[in-house]
């Protein structure tokens, strides 16, 4: 998954720009990655932190921060 990224909440299909991943610190040797995001039609509400395989379970990635790179016939990045 690629930074910043728009998404769509699966379940209410609002937008939401996923902004970084951030350690969760409660238990920071465990290394567990959260996703750091916030609604696109209410900025004033949040943000929000959501494990990041949850997050991908929960989300579907519409906009990716490089999926306007142009790449080769062959799809590699140039």
């Amino acid at each position: 998954m690629n930074l910043p990224a728009i998404c769509r909440n699966r379940k209410n299909g609002k937008r939401y720009r996923a902004f970084n991943l951030v350690i969760n610190c409660t238990n920071a040797q465990d290394g567990q990655q959260m996703v750091l995001y916030q609604a696109c039609s209410d900025p004033a509400a949040g943000p929000f932190v959501r494990e990041l395989q949850e997050f991908l379970a929960k989300f579907d990635i519409l906009q990716e921060a490089d999926s306007e790179e142009e790449t080769d016939a062959g799809g590699a990045r140039q």
